[in-house]
């Protein structure tokens, strides 16, 4: 295999599973777990742009979880909007996963305030894959 089909591949398994966990959150927000559907969010975001860092620097994805260095590794330029909107996204990677973080983390995972974070997901999973895949 080259690398070029090698790195056809990466971006499709990034996609692929960027929509299949996009799947997972839209079922966590109708089942009211906003905790969970907050961190699928941020796999969704992660992983689509992961496809978009593929794509452009014909490199494997690197190894974080940062989505807004993911987006300059893409080349992909940002309202100060989305930039807002992915720095806060970015924190339910971790907040999710270590128990200090995880009672506030509760607390602010309320529907009201995942809505904002969930809605624009869904949207920017395919700004992402319209405009740079």
């Amino acid at each position: 295999m080259t690398k070029r089909e090698r790195l056809k591949k990466h971006v499709l398994y990034w996609i692929t599973t960027a929509e299949y966990d996009w799947g997972t959150a839209q079922s966590l927000w109708r089942a009211r777990r906003y905790d969970g559907c907050l961190f699928f969010c941020h796999l969704v975001c992660e992983k689509t742009l992961k496809a978009a860092v593929v794509k452009a620097v014909q490199e494997d994805a690197p190894r974080t979880h940062d989505l807004i260095r993911l987006c300059s590794d893409a080349g992909i330029s940002l309202s100060d909007e989305q930039e807002k909107i992915l720095a806060e996204i970015n924190h339910f990677n971790i907040a999710t996963r270590y128990p200090v973080d995880l009672a506030a983390f509760h607390q602010l995972a309320s529907k009201d305030h995942s809505e904002i974070y969930y809605k624009f997901t869904g949207r920017f999973l395919k700004w992402v894959t319209e405009n740079h895949l």
